[in-house]
């Protein structure tokens, strides 16, 4: 079995299925993103400072964190055209 890491870790078993999200231009609200991005933005700029290792943690968890907001406003989505 093939595993590598990118953003998520995935494991490639020989002969198996797969399952693929895609994501949809327009799918959430702008205003709901932006106030994602703004907060991103705002969580980078405060671990600016710090030095490389502590940075990469810093960051490494933000990015956790910023993910999961994206998912759960996934997930409050109702299916279908708007």
């Amino acid at each position: 079995m093939t595993f590598y890491r990118r953003n998520l870790p995935h494991w490639q078993p020989s002969g198996a299925n797969y399952f693929i999200t895609f994501g949809l231009a327009e799918s959430l609200p702008k205003k709901a993103l932006e106030k994602i991005r703004q907060e991103r933005v705002m969580l980078e700029h405060l671990t600016s400072q710090d030095d490389g290792d502590q940075q990469f943690a810093h960051r490494k968890i933000i990015h956790k964190k910023i993910f999961h907001k994206f998912e759960e406003l996934l997930h409050e989505q109702k299916p279908g055209p708007k």
